[in-house]
C-alpha cells in the first residue's frame, strides 16, 4: 500500500530557481554587508472548539454549551537567516 503524497499545484519550478538564483543570492550578499535578514509569517487559530460526532443515547442529540463567539488568536513570527533565531 502506498499512501498518496501532496503536490503543490501552483508550483512553478522556473520561478523557484529564479528566486534562489537572484533574490536569495542578493539577500546573502546584503547579509554579508551587515544587514539582518528575516523571513516572517503569521498564522491564525480559532479559539472556539469545533464540534464533531459523539456518542449519545438514540433520539437525544448532545448539546455543547457555547457563547456563540468566534475568537481567533493571531501569531506572528520571524526567523533570522544568519543564525535561524526565532523572533
Amino acid at each position: 500500500m502506498q499512501p498518496p503524497t501532496s503536490r503543490l499545484v501552483q508550483a512553478d519550478l522556473k520561478q523557484q530557481r529564479k528566486w534562489v538564483r537572484h533574490t536569495y543570492s542578493n539577500l546573502k550578499k546584503a547579509q554579508s554587508e551587515g544587514a539582518v535578514v528575516v523571513f516572517e509569517d503569521e498564522a491564525s487559530f480559532r479559539r472556539t472548539p469545533t464540534l464533531h460526532a459523539t456518542w449519545a443515547k438514540r433520539g437525544s442529540r448532545p448539546q455543547i454549551p457555547s457563547r456563540g463567539e468566534r475568537n481567533t488568536q493571531t501569531i506572528f513570527g520571524a526567523v533570522r537567516l544568519d543564525n535561524a533565531a526565532f523572533i
